[in-house]
């Protein structure tokens, strides 16, 4: 019988027949024949232990016995200690993998041989489940997953049994990052969402940072779908981003984001050069404004007559012809600028009196 944990075993030697003469020595061994002079003495009852595994060939217990009388008696018998049993692994389980996993399965018997070893995915191994392998046979994990379990079962030929199971894990695709609303012009505050996705292991690590790169240790934290915003003008200013997943994969984004919230300044606006009299309802305009360092720039300018009812806008340029109405008397035409983003500035006018009339002579 063979024995998972160390044997404690009871000797025995007596002489109880009527009129015996009872017990004169009592002696054990392992390996070799007792005798009267060989081996170490016991009484009836000892115990000993046997805590070496024995192989598989065991190991073999010999008791010696006489009674007063001289009369002696011998008894062996082998046993079997496997203290370890078969054993049963695989590699690569626990951690995050971001290719295809390529498992080496292991099996060693102790004592005696592997008589079954079988593998399977998802519910345990059994004698009868799963599929057969042997020592140093190497399966794949192909698929993307949070989380499967591997599990094995061997038997030996000594009937001892031994199961193991272990996690993996397989992300194969990278994490997404980004942002949105940048790569245009805004006329008023940005209210900015990051992105930070990943859909198989998740997302580590997340950080955003103005200007220079974000890394794994740079920036500022972030989950998806936080909002950051830009309240200070820009002609371009960058935003990056950084992820990293808990497979190790990384992803970096970065935008561009331009604000313009101050209409066009330095509005001018000249008839005829600064003319004060004009002999035509014919003009020139003489057209000025800037939209600052940071600016989206001037793009459209309009212009009327009144100041009420306005031209349809039209393409900026710092001359244009116009007709001033009929009539004999000071005339004034306005101006209104915008810039790129769409911010109009205060309309700004000049004035020119409009004389038809020859002199009398």
């Amino acid at each position: 019988v063979w024995h998972a944990t160390d044997v404690i075993i009871t000797l025995t030697a007596t002489d109880e027949e009527k009129e015996a003469s009872g017990i004169a020595i009592a002696r054990y061994n392992w390996d070799t024949e007792a005798s009267e002079t060989v081996g170490t003495e016991y009484s009836n009852g000892d115990t000993i232990t046997l805590t070496t595994e024995t192989g598989e060939n065991g190991k073999e217990l010999y008791l010696y016995a006489e009674d007063n009388a001289g009369n002696g008696q011998i008894w062996n018998k082998t046993y079997y200690l496997d203290k370890t049993g078969p054993i049963c692994s695989a590699d690569k389980s626990g951690v995050w993998h971001r290719q295809d996993v390529k498992i080496t399965l292991m099996c060693s018997a102790g004592t005696g041989n592997i008589k079954v070893a079988k593998y399977n995915w998802d519910t345990p191994a059994s004698e009868t489940v799963g599929t057969d392998y042997y020592n140093g046979k190497e399966i794949d994990l192909d698929t993307e997953v949070n989380g499967r379990t591997l599990y094995l079962y061997v038997k030996s030929t000594l009937g001892r049994e031994k199961t193991w199971s272990g996690n993996y894990y397989l992300d194969k695709t990278d994490p997404i990052c980004s942002a949105d609303k940048s790569g245009s012009w805004h006329k008023e505050d940005i209210n900015i969402v990051l992105v930070a996705t990943d859909v198989v292991s998740g997302i580590a690590v997340a950080r955003y940072k103005w200007d220079t790169p974000a890394a794994e240790t740079e920036g500022i934290v972030y989950g998806n779908g936080s909002a950051i915003s830009l309240s200070t003008e820009t002609n371009g200013r960058t935003l990056y981003l950084y992820v990293k997943d808990n497979a190790g994969r990384e992803k970096t984004w970065n935008g561009t984001y331009y604000l313009d919230k101050t209409p066009p300044s330095n509005c001018l606006i000249s008839i005829n050069g600064g003319d004060e009299y004009t002999s035509t309802t014919s003009v020139t305009l003489t057209l000025s404004a800037s939209d600052g360092d940071i600016g989206s720039g001037v793009s459209k300018m309009k212009f009327s007559n009144d100041g009420v009812k306005w031209d349809s806008e039209e393409d900026y340029a710092t001359s244009r012809s116009w007709t001033l109405t009929e009539g004999d008397e000071e005339k004034r035409v306005y101006v209104q600028y915008k810039d790129n983003v769409g911010n109009w500035s205060a309309a700004t006018s000049d004035t020119i009196i409009l004389d038809t009339i020859s002199p009398i002579v």
